[in-house]
């Protein structure tokens, strides 16, 4: 794996998950941060974990849908593939 550690069982990936960096303050903004700061240490998680799990959950939400700017311009959800 081009000098990169193999993944053999879960301790291992709880090591590269360690790993993981977000622009966290950059990202989240000032009014949720201290929110998803606080739910993050009371599960024994880190934020980033957090983010990424609340923002899985925000693409499953918005799905495909459509937001309807004029009446002649709409546009897809932000996290939508299609």
């Amino acid at each position: 794996m081009d000098g990169e550690s193999k993944i053999r069982n879960t301790e291992d990936l709880e090591v590269k998950l360690a790993d993981v960096t977000l622009p966290f303050d950059e990202i989240v903004l000032v009014a949720v941060r201290e929110w998803m700061e606080r739910i993050a240490e009371s599960h024994g998680t880190s934020r980033e974990m957090l983010l990424l799990s609340a923002l899985t959950s925000t693409s499953a939400l918005i799905g495909k849908s459509l937001l309807k700017v004029f009446s002649t311009y709409e546009e897809k959800g932000n996290f939508s593939l299609l």
